[in-house]
Parts: C-alpha cells; structure tokens; sequence
C-alpha cells in the first residue's frame, strides 16, 4: 500500500516538545513519533467512541464550530477588507485558525 504524507501546522514551541518527547522515548525523530501517534489512535479510535459516545459527540461539535468559525471569518475578511478575495480569505483562514 502506498504512503502518503500528512501535514499539520503547529508553533515552534510545540515543535520543540514534539522533538524533546520523540527523543525521551527513543523515537528516531519527531515524524517517527508523530507518525506513531497517528497510527495509536487510529487503532484505538473505534474502541474509544464506542465506549465513550460523549467524547464522539463532543469531538463532532468541536467539527462542526470550527468549520462555522472558518466560515465567518471569511465573511468577515471579504466584507470588512479592502481589496481581499475570497480566496485570499480562505488561505489566511487555512494558515491561522
């Protein structure tokens, strides 16, 4: 099967405890460990909502305010500034939030 990459944005200091976490559990770097994590709770996901429906819930309103924030700021950013696109708007929605 063939790998894809995966990509998220996080803050330098956020980098910085992903690398001193990767390297205190003799993790070969910080994508080996991010990689790890991602593959934990993608086999623990199932497990975890069926025995938690709260969490699942929880986890689909956090979803879905977050897409309702996005969108607002958006119409924000094409009714408010001068001169920005929608475009624009949904690229600096996509780097910031």
């Amino acid at each position: 099967m063939a790998k894809r990459p995966v990509s998220v944005r996080v803050t330098e200091h956020q980098m910085e405890l992903l690398d001193e976490r990767a390297k205190s559990l003799g993790k070969r770097d910080r994508s080996a460990h991010i990689r790890d994590l991602i593959i934990d709770d993608l086999t623990t996901a199932s497990a975890a909502e069926t025995s938690s429906p709260e969490i699942a819930e929880v986890r689909k309103e956090i979803r879905a305010l977050r897409n309702s924030l996005a969108t607002a700021v958006v119409g924000l950013l094409t009714n408010l500034a001068n001169g920005i696109s929608n475009e624009q708007a949904e690229e600096w929605v996509k780097e910031h939030l």
